[in-house]
């Protein structure tokens, strides 16, 4: 059964599986631009079997060396990300940066928690609290890249970026049904999606867990969804655990544990993965998170 539920600012559709599970279909195409993504590359760190990313050189997309300073490591890989993704965009044709994660910066939020015991709540520094925000990628690129539009930040675990990808569709869904300016159409939203290891978090799981339990990994993504054509098409997306004819191309997190470990943003880092890899063959295919609680199908089209 289809349901067509209309709000003040969008139309969605839903198919309906059960009373709690529903499949999102964008009701206007909408197209995968600039993917971009920093993800582990099977190195393994200490006892704890954590994986973690090699992180790249920033000089040539975050010029500033203070900033770069300043920046803790997650942000810094988020950011690389969002950057290269809006190179050559111009600010005026970004409609919205919306992104999401798992559980944030970890590390940082772990800094601020320890000094605030350590200092007896007094004297602490401010850094690590405002780097430990969960908006603090999607505000940090509104602001070097001057982008006055939508913002915003989605946290859920692994169905984070489904609630971001479904903002950005029906943000342009917007856009293109002139609910508001009709110069917006030709506009691109950024979506992007990050989580990062630490070895405190790793520790509470494995006391939590015990030690029969999946390396833990992380990554940084980023994309533009945009109205305009290109050879990757957004069909639809719902969870994992709805009943879904899915095509023979299927490409399973868990294939990819042992590479990248498992993190609650793994379904889009492996998204821009294999897009930038050139790794999807013309045709239907799937991206599957069966890793995380809660995970979510991706249903997309090379053309």
């Amino acid at each position: 059964m289809f349901c067509r539920l209309r709000s003040d600012s969008a139309a969605i559709v839903f198919h309906l599986y059960s009373r709690n599970d529903m499949w999102f279909i964008p009701e206007i195409p909408c197209y995968i631009h600039s993917a971009q993504s920093l993800y582990p590359s099977g190195k393994v760190e200490g006892d704890a079997a954590r994986v973690i990313t090699e992180e790249p050189d920033y000089k040539s997309v975050i010029t500033d060396a203070n900033l770069r300073r300043r920046m803790g490591r997650l942000l810094k890989m988020s950011m690389y990300c969002g950057l290269k993704s809006l190179d050559g965009i111009e600010s005026g044709d970004v409609a919205g940066i919306i992104t999401s994660t798992g559980m944030g910066f970890m590390k940082d939020t772990v800094v601020f928690g320890n000094s605030i015991f350590d200092r007896d709540e007094d004297m602490l520094n401010p850094s690590p609290f405002m780097q430990s925000t969960f908006n603090t990628v999607s505000g940090y690129l509104a602001l070097m890249r001057k982008i006055r539009a939508y913002n915003t930040t989605y946290v859920h675990g692994a169905g984070g970026f489904a609630a971001a990808l479904a903002d950005a569709s029906m943000l342009l869904t917007e856009s293109a049904s002139g609910l508001q300016n009709p110069e917006n159409q030709s506009k691109s939203v950024l979506v992007g999606a990050f989580d990062e290891v630490t070895a405190e978090v790793d520790t509470l799981r494995r006391m939590l867990l015990g030690d029969d339990c999946l390396p833990l990994g992380e990554g940084a993504c980023s994309f533009l969804l945009s109205l305009s054509p290109s050879d990757i098409i957004l069909n639809s997306f719902g969870p994992t655990s709805c009943d879904n004819d899915v095509p023979e191309d299927v490409f399973l997190c868990s294939s990819y544990v042992d590479e990248m470990g498992a993190f609650p943003s793994m379904l889009p880092v492996l998204l821009c993965r294999l897009i930038s890899e050139c790794a999807i063959k013309s045709g239907v295919f799937a991206i599957v998170d069966d890793v995380n609680p809660g995970g979510y199908t991706l249903l997309l089209e090379k053309q």
